[in-house]
């Protein structure tokens, strides 16, 4: 496909269209990391905009989000401005994106609106072990995906761990990563 743009198929890897469009000009996608599907939409995380553009189901640009400059929400600046978003998730009419930059995770309503950041916590049934610290902390976050009980995975490069939250932030438990961290499935 076309830098910048998102090809989907169906499940024998026939192009069925292509996500790209363009803004005032302006690409509104140039380094797509991660795609979520909504019930109405196709959000899509740029890690070079620092942005999420929202496409309708049948592939028609609408909106973007998180970014600096605004957008079609005026939703930049502040606590919801997004810094190398680089993956993304929908669970339950929530936007779930992470943002490596600032290491945190943003949720964001279906239509784009900034609703807080995820207030991410040590597990409240239990203490640390000796030595894990907080390990529930976002270091080095580069995936995330959400089964469908809502628990978030989170990849974190920095020490080779998957990180399991519940929907509302509460660290549960961590996986460990041994050899490549080439992606979750």
């Amino acid at each position: 496909t076309v830098e910048g743009s998102v090809a989907v198929t169906d499940l024998d890897g026939k192009l069925i269209q292509t996500l790209q469009a363009n803004e005032n000009g302006d690409p509104v996608l140039k380094k797509p990391e991660a795609v979520a599907i909504g019930v109405n939409h196709v959000y899509v995380a740029d890690s070079e905009l620092n942005q999420i553009a929202m496409f309708s189901v049948d592939g028609k640009y609408e909106a973007s989000f998180g970014a600096k400059k605004g957008g079609f929400f005026a939703s930049g600046g502040g606590e919801h401005e997004l810094k190398k978003p680089r993956g993304i998730v929908f669970h339950e009419g929530i936007v779930y994106v992470l943002d490596n930059g600032s290491k945190r995770i943003l949720m964001f309503g279906s239509n784009g609106v900034f609703l807080s950041p995820l207030d991410i916590k040590p597990a409240s049934a239990s203490k640390p072990s000796k030595g894990q610290g907080e390990v529930y902390k976002l270091r080095e976050p580069v995936e995330l995906k959400a089964d469908s009980a809502g628990r978030l995975y989170v990849l974190d490069a920095d020490d080779s761990l998957v990180k399991v939250y519940s929907a509302t932030g509460e660290f549960l438990h961590a996986i460990p990563w041994d050899g490549e961290l080439s992606g979750l499935a």
